[in-house]
Protein backbone atom coordinates (compact mmCIF):
# COMPACT_ATOMS: atom_id res chain seq x y z
CA UNK A 1 0.00 0.00 0.00
CA UNK A 2 1.51 3.45 -1.07
CA UNK A 3 0.00 7.05 -1.30
CA UNK A 4 0.11 9.58 -4.32
CA UNK A 5 -0.84 12.34 -2.39
CA UNK A 6 -1.32 13.67 1.18
CA UNK A 7 -3.39 11.61 3.50
CA UNK A 8 -5.29 13.94 6.11
CA UNK A 9 -7.97 11.65 7.89
CA UNK A 10 -10.52 13.01 9.99
CA UNK A 11 -11.23 9.52 11.59
CA UNK A 12 -9.80 6.06 12.32
CA UNK A 13 -7.72 4.73 9.78
CA UNK A 14 -7.06 0.85 8.76
CA UNK A 15 -4.77 -0.54 6.38
CA UNK A 16 -3.97 -4.01 6.09
CA UNK A 17 -1.60 -4.78 3.41
CA UNK A 18 -1.64 -8.53 4.32
CA UNK A 19 1.86 -9.64 3.55
CA UNK A 20 3.42 -7.18 1.54
CA UNK A 21 4.62 -3.23 2.39
CA UNK A 22 2.51 0.05 4.15
CA UNK A 23 4.23 3.05 2.75
CA UNK A 24 2.63 6.14 4.00
CA UNK A 25 5.93 8.53 4.83
CA UNK A 26 4.40 12.08 2.92
CA UNK A 27 5.43 14.67 5.55
CA UNK A 28 1.94 16.16 4.89
CA UNK A 29 0.25 13.05 6.32
CA UNK A 30 -2.12 14.26 8.79
CA UNK A 31 -4.25 11.18 11.05
CA UNK A 32 -6.59 12.71 13.08
CA UNK A 33 -7.82 9.17 14.35
CA UNK A 34 -6.66 5.79 15.36
CA UNK A 35 -4.47 4.23 12.54
CA UNK A 36 -4.22 0.31 12.70
CA UNK A 37 -1.75 -0.98 10.10
CA UNK A 38 -1.08 -5.01 9.23
CA UNK A 39 1.84 -5.43 6.77
CA UNK A 40 5.53 -6.42 6.43
CA UNK A 41 7.43 -3.37 6.36
CA UNK A 42 5.25 -0.50 7.73
CA UNK A 43 6.42 2.95 7.22
CA UNK A 44 4.02 6.00 9.18
CA UNK A 45 4.39 9.44 9.10
CA UNK A 46 2.11 12.06 10.01
CA UNK A 47 2.89 15.67 10.19
CA UNK A 48 1.47 16.16 13.76
CA UNK A 49 0.65 13.75 16.29
CA UNK A 50 -0.03 9.99 15.76
CA UNK A 51 -2.30 8.15 17.84
CA UNK A 52 -1.55 4.06 16.93
CA UNK A 53 -4.06 1.34 16.57
CA UNK A 54 -3.23 -1.97 16.69
CA UNK A 55 -0.19 -2.50 14.94
CA UNK A 56 1.42 -5.26 13.14
CA UNK A 57 5.07 -5.22 10.98
CA UNK A 58 5.87 -8.33 10.19
CA UNK A 59 9.22 -7.38 9.12
CA UNK A 60 9.39 -3.57 10.66
CA UNK A 61 7.86 -0.52 11.89
CA UNK A 62 8.85 2.68 12.03
CA UNK A 63 6.68 5.78 12.88
CA UNK A 64 7.72 9.33 12.22
CA UNK A 65 5.82 12.63 13.61
CA UNK A 66 5.96 15.37 14.35
CA UNK A 67 3.89 15.34 17.99
CA UNK A 68 3.57 13.31 20.38
CA UNK A 69 3.60 9.61 19.82
CA UNK A 70 0.82 7.15 21.17
CA UNK A 71 -1.18 4.39 21.52
CA UNK A 72 -5.34 4.26 20.97
CA UNK A 73 -6.62 2.10 24.48
CA UNK A 74 -5.15 -1.65 24.79
CA UNK A 75 -3.74 -1.92 21.10
CA UNK A 76 -0.66 -3.11 20.56
CA UNK A 77 2.55 -2.87 18.37
CA UNK A 78 4.06 -6.25 16.84
CA UNK A 79 7.09 -6.39 15.18
CA UNK A 80 10.73 -7.52 15.98
CA UNK A 81 12.52 -4.35 14.80
CA UNK A 82 10.61 -0.58 15.53
CA UNK A 83 11.74 2.61 15.53
CA UNK A 84 10.37 5.71 16.34
CA UNK A 85 10.65 9.26 15.87
CA UNK A 86 8.79 12.92 17.05
CA UNK A 87 10.44 16.28 16.28
CA UNK A 88 8.11 17.95 18.62
CA UNK A 89 6.75 16.00 22.03
CA UNK A 90 6.39 12.49 23.42
CA UNK A 91 6.75 8.88 22.80
CA UNK A 92 4.52 6.88 25.20
CA UNK A 93 4.01 3.48 24.12
CA UNK A 94 2.93 1.62 27.41
CA UNK A 95 0.56 -0.80 26.22
CA UNK A 96 1.27 -4.57 25.98
CA UNK A 97 3.73 -4.50 23.02
CA UNK A 98 5.53 -7.48 21.76
CA UNK A 99 8.73 -5.86 20.13
CA UNK A 100 12.15 -7.41 19.42
CA UNK A 101 14.50 -4.81 18.31
CA UNK A 102 13.88 -0.82 19.46
CA UNK A 103 16.26 0.90 16.39
CA UNK A 104 16.96 4.98 16.40
CA UNK A 105 14.07 6.43 18.29
CA UNK A 106 13.65 9.71 19.49
CA UNK A 107 11.29 12.36 21.53
CA UNK A 108 12.15 15.89 22.74
CA UNK A 109 10.51 15.41 25.88
CA UNK A 110 9.73 11.73 27.32
CA UNK A 111 10.01 8.09 25.77
CA UNK A 112 8.64 5.67 27.21
CA UNK A 113 8.50 1.55 25.73
CA UNK A 114 7.02 -1.36 27.33
CA UNK A 115 7.12 -5.18 25.23
CA UNK A 116 6.47 -8.25 26.77
CA UNK A 117 7.40 -10.34 23.99
CA UNK A 118 10.00 -12.34 26.05
CA UNK A 119 12.94 -9.81 25.44
CA UNK A 120 14.01 -6.94 24.01
CA UNK A 121 17.45 -5.33 22.34
CA UNK A 122 18.12 -2.00 21.95
CA UNK A 123 19.81 -1.73 18.68
CA UNK A 124 19.89 1.96 17.76
CA UNK A 125 20.40 5.27 19.51
CA UNK A 126 17.49 6.42 21.64
CA UNK A 127 17.11 9.70 22.99
CA UNK A 128 14.55 11.45 24.66
CA UNK A 129 15.96 15.07 24.75
CA UNK A 130 14.64 16.60 27.72
CA UNK A 131 13.13 14.48 29.27
CA UNK A 132 13.43 10.59 30.91
CA UNK A 133 14.13 7.36 28.46
CA UNK A 134 12.30 4.49 30.01
CA UNK A 135 12.41 1.07 27.97
CA UNK A 136 11.02 -2.34 29.97
CA UNK A 137 10.37 -5.91 29.36
CA UNK A 138 8.98 -8.61 30.81
CA UNK A 139 9.76 -12.20 30.30
CA UNK A 140 13.05 -12.14 28.92
CA UNK A 141 16.56 -10.00 28.38
CA UNK A 142 16.78 -6.36 28.08
CA UNK A 143 19.73 -5.25 26.27
CA UNK A 144 21.39 -2.38 25.24
CA UNK A 145 23.41 -4.19 22.30
CA UNK A 146 24.42 -2.00 19.14
CA UNK A 147 22.39 1.17 20.19
CA UNK A 148 22.84 3.45 23.69
CA UNK A 149 20.13 4.97 25.78
CA UNK A 150 20.01 9.13 26.84
CA UNK A 151 17.55 11.68 28.43
CA UNK A 152 17.59 13.63 31.40
CA UNK A 153 16.94 10.06 33.25
CA UNK A 154 17.05 6.76 32.21
CA UNK A 155 15.15 4.10 33.29
CA UNK A 156 15.46 0.22 31.78
CA UNK A 157 14.16 -2.63 33.46
CA UNK A 158 13.92 -6.75 32.79
CA UNK A 159 11.36 -7.73 35.23
CA UNK A 160 12.70 -11.06 35.31
CA UNK A 161 16.05 -11.47 33.52
CA UNK A 162 18.91 -10.02 33.25
CA UNK A 163 19.79 -6.06 31.72
CA UNK A 164 23.28 -6.45 29.66
CA UNK A 165 24.66 -3.14 28.99
CA UNK A 166 27.07 -2.79 25.85
CA UNK A 167 26.37 0.51 24.50
CA UNK A 168 26.21 3.80 26.28
CA UNK A 169 23.59 4.99 29.20
CA UNK A 170 23.59 8.51 29.43
CA UNK A 171 21.19 10.24 32.00
CA UNK A 172 23.09 13.76 31.99
CA UNK A 173 21.73 15.55 34.97
CA UNK A 174 18.87 12.99 35.69
CA UNK A 175 18.45 9.74 37.35
CA UNK A 176 19.92 6.61 35.94
CA UNK A 177 17.80 3.41 37.47
CA UNK A 178 18.53 -0.11 36.15
CA UNK A 179 15.97 -2.70 37.70
CA UNK A 180 16.15 -6.48 37.03
CA UNK A 181 15.18 -9.83 37.82
CA UNK A 182 18.50 -11.72 37.49
CA UNK A 183 21.78 -9.41 36.96
CA UNK A 184 22.77 -6.38 36.25
CA UNK A 185 26.15 -6.33 33.93
CA UNK A 186 28.38 -4.29 31.38
CA UNK A 187 30.75 -4.54 28.97
CA UNK A 188 33.76 -1.58 28.49
CA UNK A 189 31.68 -0.09 25.56
CA UNK A 190 28.21 -0.28 28.15
CA UNK A 191 29.47 2.77 30.52
CA UNK A 192 26.93 5.09 32.36
CA UNK A 193 26.95 8.78 32.74
CA UNK A 194 25.01 11.39 34.85
CA UNK A 195 25.84 13.42 37.06
CA UNK A 196 22.92 12.29 39.49
CA UNK A 197 21.73 9.00 40.91
CA UNK A 198 22.61 5.72 39.93
CA UNK A 199 20.38 2.96 41.30
CA UNK A 200 20.30 -0.42 40.82
CA UNK A 201 18.13 -3.37 41.79
CA UNK A 202 18.95 -6.94 41.21
CA UNK A 203 18.54 -10.65 42.43
CA UNK A 204 21.55 -12.13 40.88
CA UNK A 205 24.07 -8.92 40.85
CA UNK A 206 25.26 -6.47 39.99
CA UNK A 207 28.41 -5.76 38.09
CA UNK A 208 29.55 -2.71 36.82
CA UNK A 209 33.15 -2.63 36.51
CA UNK A 210 34.03 -0.03 33.31
CA UNK A 211 34.60 3.14 33.12
CA UNK A 212 31.18 4.69 34.96
CA UNK A 213 30.95 8.82 35.77
CA UNK A 214 28.34 8.63 37.90
CA UNK A 215 27.48 11.22 40.67
CA UNK A 216 25.94 8.65 43.29
CA UNK A 217 24.88 5.35 43.81
CA UNK A 218 22.64 2.99 45.67
CA UNK A 219 22.21 -0.56 45.05
CA UNK A 220 20.03 -3.58 46.43
CA UNK A 221 20.93 -7.43 45.90
CA UNK A 222 18.53 -9.95 46.87
CA UNK A 223 19.93 -13.37 45.96
CA UNK A 224 23.55 -14.67 44.99
CA UNK A 225 26.09 -12.73 43.38
CA UNK A 226 28.07 -9.47 44.14
CA UNK A 227 27.69 -5.52 43.91
CA UNK A 228 30.51 -3.79 42.22
CA UNK A 229 30.80 -0.48 41.04
CA UNK A 230 34.22 1.25 39.14
CA UNK A 231 33.66 4.89 38.83
CA UNK A 232 35.64 7.89 37.63
CA UNK A 233 33.62 10.91 39.09
CA UNK A 234 34.96 13.08 41.33
CA UNK A 235 33.26 12.79 44.51
CA UNK A 236 31.05 9.80 44.40
CA UNK A 237 28.66 9.87 46.93
CA UNK A 238 27.12 6.48 48.52
CA UNK A 239 23.69 7.07 49.12
CA UNK A 240 23.09 2.94 50.94
CA UNK A 241 24.02 -0.18 49.38
CA UNK A 242 22.04 -3.74 50.39
CA UNK A 243 23.69 -6.88 49.70
CA UNK A 244 21.77 -9.79 51.20
CA UNK A 245 22.92 -12.30 48.92
CA UNK A 246 26.07 -13.38 50.39
CA UNK A 247 28.44 -11.78 47.90
CA UNK A 248 30.77 -9.10 48.13
CA UNK A 249 30.56 -5.05 47.68
CA UNK A 250 33.48 -3.48 46.11
CA UNK A 251 33.03 0.20 45.28
CA UNK A 252 36.24 2.11 43.27
CA UNK A 253 36.26 5.68 42.35
CA UNK A 254 38.49 7.59 40.66
CA UNK A 255 37.82 10.51 43.05
CA UNK A 256 36.74 10.84 46.71
CA UNK A 257 34.07 8.75 47.92
CA UNK A 258 31.45 9.64 50.50
CA UNK A 259 29.39 7.35 52.17
CA UNK A 260 26.25 9.18 53.75
CA UNK A 261 23.98 6.20 54.23
CA UNK A 262 24.86 2.51 55.73
CA UNK A 263 26.11 -0.55 53.76
CA UNK A 264 24.64 -3.69 54.59
CA UNK A 265 26.92 -7.04 53.06
CA UNK A 266 26.56 -10.60 53.36
CA UNK A 267 30.05 -11.16 52.27
CA UNK A 268 33.57 -8.95 52.11
CA UNK A 269 32.96 -4.89 51.83
CA UNK A 270 35.68 -3.18 49.96
CA UNK A 271 36.09 0.90 49.76
CA UNK A 272 38.96 2.02 47.69
CA UNK A 273 39.00 5.99 46.44
CA UNK A 274 41.72 7.92 44.84
CA UNK A 275 41.20 10.52 47.30
CA UNK A 276 39.32 10.94 50.63
CA UNK A 277 37.14 8.04 51.89
CA UNK A 278 34.66 9.72 53.75
CA UNK A 279 32.08 8.13 56.15
CA UNK A 280 29.04 9.80 57.56
CA UNK A 281 27.89 9.56 61.11
CA UNK A 282 24.89 7.83 59.23
CA UNK A 283 27.00 5.93 57.07
CA UNK A 284 27.95 2.24 59.16
CA UNK A 285 29.26 -0.58 57.85
CA UNK A 286 27.93 -3.67 58.87
CA UNK A 287 29.18 -6.86 56.89
CA UNK A 288 29.45 -10.55 57.61
CA UNK A 289 32.80 -10.70 56.02
CA UNK A 290 36.08 -8.57 55.83
CA UNK A 291 35.99 -4.97 55.23
CA UNK A 292 39.00 -3.20 53.73
CA UNK A 293 39.18 0.45 53.43
CA UNK A 294 41.22 2.87 51.13
CA UNK A 295 41.85 6.49 50.62
CA UNK A 296 44.64 7.61 48.85
CA UNK A 297 44.75 11.18 50.79
CA UNK A 298 42.98 9.64 53.87
CA UNK A 299 40.16 8.22 55.49
CA UNK A 300 37.15 10.48 57.17
CA UNK A 301 35.25 8.69 59.15
CA UNK A 302 32.34 9.29 62.06
CA UNK A 303 30.36 5.90 60.97
CA UNK A 304 30.78 2.92 62.82
CA UNK A 305 31.93 -0.49 61.31
CA UNK A 306 30.93 -4.06 62.14
CA UNK A 307 31.95 -7.17 61.35
CA UNK A 308 30.97 -10.99 62.01
CA UNK A 309 34.10 -12.32 63.62
CA UNK A 310 35.79 -11.05 60.28
CA UNK A 311 38.70 -8.22 60.01
CA UNK A 312 38.77 -4.85 59.88
CA UNK A 313 41.22 -3.11 57.84
CA UNK A 314 41.75 0.53 57.56
CA UNK A 315 44.51 1.15 55.16
CA UNK A 316 45.32 4.84 55.25
CA UNK A 317 45.46 7.53 57.55
CA UNK A 318 42.53 7.95 59.80
CA UNK A 319 40.82 11.15 61.03
CA UNK A 320 38.14 10.67 63.68
CA UNK A 321 35.63 13.52 62.74
CA UNK A 322 33.26 11.78 65.31
CA UNK A 323 32.86 8.99 67.61
CA UNK A 324 33.36 5.79 65.89
CA UNK A 325 32.95 1.91 67.51
CA UNK A 326 34.84 -0.74 66.10
CA UNK A 327 33.36 -4.74 66.58
CA UNK A 328 35.10 -7.36 65.00
CA UNK A 329 34.32 -10.29 67.52
CA UNK A 330 36.53 -12.83 66.90
CA UNK A 331 38.42 -10.61 63.72
CA UNK A 332 41.26 -8.36 63.71
CA UNK A 333 41.14 -4.88 63.83
CA UNK A 334 44.43 -3.10 61.67
CA UNK A 335 44.97 0.59 61.49
CA UNK A 336 47.87 0.50 58.88
CA UNK A 337 48.85 4.26 59.05
CA UNK A 338 48.20 7.05 61.56
CA UNK A 339 44.70 7.75 63.53
CA UNK A 340 43.90 11.03 64.86
CA UNK A 341 41.04 12.59 66.54
CA UNK A 342 38.83 14.92 67.59
CA UNK A 343 36.90 11.72 67.56
CA UNK A 344 36.81 8.93 70.17
CA UNK A 345 37.27 5.46 69.27
CA UNK A 346 36.27 2.19 70.11
CA UNK A 347 37.48 -0.92 69.32
CA UNK A 348 36.05 -4.26 70.18
CA UNK A 349 37.44 -7.49 69.44
CA UNK A 350 38.80 -10.70 70.91
CA UNK A 351 41.65 -10.73 68.59
CA UNK A 352 44.56 -8.38 67.74
CA UNK A 353 44.27 -4.84 67.17
CA UNK A 354 47.49 -2.94 65.58
CA UNK A 355 47.76 0.56 65.15
CA UNK A 356 51.21 0.82 62.76
CA UNK A 357 51.25 4.45 62.84
CA UNK A 358 51.12 6.99 65.62
CA UNK A 359 47.81 7.98 67.26
CA UNK A 360 46.86 11.27 68.21
CA UNK A 361 50.36 13.04 67.60
CA UNK A 362 48.40 15.67 65.19
CA UNK A 363 44.90 16.21 66.81
CA UNK A 364 44.35 14.09 70.38
CA UNK A 365 41.38 11.70 70.18
CA UNK A 366 38.59 12.06 72.42
CA UNK A 367 39.12 8.53 73.68
CA UNK A 368 40.44 5.20 73.02
CA UNK A 369 38.86 2.40 74.04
Amino acid sequence: VTQGGVLTDAGALTVNAGANAITLTNAGNDFTGAVTSTGTVVQLTDTNAIVLGATTGSTSVAVNAGGSVTQNGATIINTPLLTVNTSAGAVTLTNSNTVGNLGASSATTTFSLTDTTGGLNVTGAVSAGSGLASISTTGGNLAVTTGSVAGTGVTLASATNDVTLNGTVNGNAGPVTLTAGGLISQTATGTINTTGLLTTTSVTGTTLDQGNTVGSFNATNTTSGNIALTNTAAPLTITGISQAGGGSVTVGNAGAITVSAPIASSGTTTLNSSGVLSLAAAGTITSTGTVNLTGSTGISTAGNVTTTNSPVNYNSAVTLTGPVTVSAGNGAVTFASTVNGPGALTVNDSATTTFTGAVGTTTALASLT
